[in-house]
């Protein structure tokens, strides 16, 4: 590696000690004036000024550019929420009240079985079709997809007992 460059040490004639050079006056900032040193030029006459950007009509589709405040809530989303809670709610009182329609009938316990389940079935194809057509819908999509996630799942696992169900049956 090489070694930095250091300025050369003035020699002096008495060797003594140097002493500093004595200070020298620097001139005092120079006043410039007020007017701008160069003209400022016309803009080019082929190149015209961008034009002013229109907000997008209530009738064009949203797109990701598209500055306007979301609508406060989606009512559709709300809605289809709402009734997927109500399937799951549905169900989980069959589990419930299960042991007591248990030892009636078996007649009782077929139509107690069916009803409930063709009801929250009924919930859960009508939350999803809800949730689908509020998420393509400008706007919040946070309900939506609660909604289409709880009932999808809830259909798969209704999907599923019915085919053990039938499974069973026939072994």
């Amino acid at each position: 590696m090489s070694e930095p460059q250091q300025p050369p040490v003035p020699s002096s004639a008495s060797g003594a000690s140097a002493a500093p050079p004595a200070a020298t006056a620097l001139p005092a900032n120079p006043q410039y004036p007020a007017s701008a040193q160069y003209p400022v030029s016309p803009q080019h006459p082929a190149i015209a000024p961008y034009p002013a950007s229109t907000p997008p009509s209530a009738s064009s589709p949203s797109s990701p550019l598209d500055l306007r405040p979301a609508p406060a809530g989606n009512a559709l989303g709300r809605l289809a929420l709402t009734i997927a809670l109500l399937a799951v709610g549905m169900r989980l009182l069959t589990t419930l009240l299960y042991p007591l329609v248990y030892p009636g009938s078996d007649r009782m316990i077929a139509v107690f079985t069916f009803g409930s389940t063709a009801i929250a079935l009924a919930g859960y194809i009508a939350a999803l079709a809800l949730g689908v057509i509020a998420a393509r819908r400008p706007g919040s999509r946070l309900w939506a997809g609660i909604a289409i996630g709880l009932s999808a799942a809830y259909l798969l696992s209704l999907a599923i007992e019915w085919a053990s169900s039938a499974l069973y049956r026939f072994l």
